[in-house]
């Protein structure tokens, strides 16, 4: 998902990578952490064109975990 912010000087791109097999399991990492940009550009390489230049042009990417708790 993407989409503008600060008025269209920047956009907002929300991906998601899962681990299926991490279910379950503790997660003893950070919430949030910078993550190397190339990374996000590696998770998505072949995917839309769109996606592609999103991805390209990102100079920051932040991952933020997602966890359930039971």
């Amino acid at each position: 998902m993407a989409y503008p912010i600060s008025r269209g000087r920047f956009v907002n791109f929300v991906a998601f990578e899962s681990h299926p097999h991490e279910e379950g399991t503790h997660f003893g990492g950070p919430w949030i952490a910078d993550v190397d940009p190339s990374y996000v550009q590696g998770l998505f390489h072949g995917w839309e064109k769109e996606v592609g230049e999103i991805v390209q042009v990102s100079a920051r990417s932040l991952a933020t975990s997602v966890v359930s708790r039971s």
